[in-house]
């Protein structure tokens, strides 16, 4: 339907929630556009058709890209849709141009997209000589989550700009967030409600969790009035004050109480008859193939009954399970 997608799982030793960087790349790395192709080609045509545009012909980069973004991205978008500065072939042995690797120049900007660990160093000569013209205007480093939060939300934004419905996020395994220490939690909780209620709607932002009811008890239970004690010099007076700071900024229990959430516990027959038809359907446009509707209902709800005290997920892998050996039958028998 036109959405970007990328589908990652949360650990908290190899995608910590609340070190957002990690879930950047996690997020970039897994990007599926709705055609399956490449992000940086899709952009890069974009932007070039945009700016050859006649009304466009006083506009640059910067009006595709959002201001959400962060500089360093701003900066890295712009010099992945520019050209490499024109330098006569007698003047490339000159030592001011010694940095002038115009091979280097696609990978380095595509891993610092990615949020690679790539230093400002070794960006700076991919944007100079890809005459990017305000990247000395703020800082290239990018260290802070809310900032790789930013990235994201920009993202979102920039791929509606580009004609796409939007960004959807799956974010598979989420009640790894509250497996972490407190502070951890109190970070993460942070990031959260952010992406539960971001500034601006209508951005084509569409961030989608899998949690068990364990997060949601972690969450009422947490001890929301709770203080540590942070140390620090006075200046005037030259001595060591001890100030009471609270782990969570707000009690992230009471300001969740609206968001959605589609319990996958409990469901009735109906509800399962009415899944098992959505999922019929799903499978059919997904594989481009004719399903026998009717037969499939009363066989799945069939297999259904044989499992009434499974849990809700192995209950989908079943249904789907049948419908993939379906379809690999009827692949079959009209091939022979």
């Amino acid at each position: 339907q036109g959405f970007v997608v990328s589908y990652i799982n949360l650990d908290p030793r190899e995608i910590p929630f609340h070190q957002f960087k990690d879930v950047y790349r996690a997020l970039m790395e897994n990007i599926t556009l709705p055609d399956n192709g490449s992000f940086i080609t899709a952009w890069k045509q974009y932007a070039a058709q945009w700016l050859a545009l006649l009304e466009n012909r006083e506009k640059t980069c910067l009006d595709l890209i959002p201001e959400k973004m962060p500089h360093r991205f701003k900066a890295i978008l712009t010099a992945m849709a520019g050209k490499n500065m024109a330098i006569p072939n007698g003047k490339k042995q000159l030592k001011k141009h010694a940095r002038f690797k115009p091979r280097e120049f696609p990978w380095v900007l595509k891993n610092a997209l990615m949020g690679k660990e790539l230093p400002a160093w070794r960006l700076r000569p991919a944007l100079y000589y890809r005459q990017v013209s305000f990247y000395r205007d703020h800082s290239l480093v990018c260290r802070r989550s809310d900032q790789y939060l930013d990235a994201i939300l920009g993202m979102a934004e920039l791929f509606r700009n580009m004609g796409f419905t939007g960004w959807v996020l799956l974010f598979d395994e989420g009640e790894a967030i509250g497996q972490a220490r407190i502070t951890a939690r109190s970070r993460s909780y942070r990031l959260l409600n952010r992406m539960f209620f971001p500034d601006a709607s209508g951005t084509g932002f569409y961030p989608v969790f899998a949690f068990t009811h364990d997060f949601f008890h972690q969450v009422a239970d947490e001890a929301y009035d709770r203080v540590r004690i942070r140390r620090r010099r006075d200046k005037t007076t030259d001595t060591i004050v001890e100030e009471e700071q609270p782990y969570f900024d707000r009690d992230y229990h009471a300001a969740w109480k609206n968001i959605t959430v589609h319990s996958l516990h409990a469901l009735s027959s109906r509800e399962w008859q009415a899944l098992i038809g959505k999922l019929i359907r799903l499978h059919g446009d997904a594989y481009n193939w004719h399903p026998p509707a009717d037969e499939l209902q009363k066989a799945m709800e069939g297999e259904l009954s044989k499992h009434r005290g499974a849990e809700a997920r192995l209950k989908l892998k079943l249904l789907v399970n049948h419908l993939d050996l379906v379809h690999q039958e009827q692949f079959l028998a009209e091939q022979s």
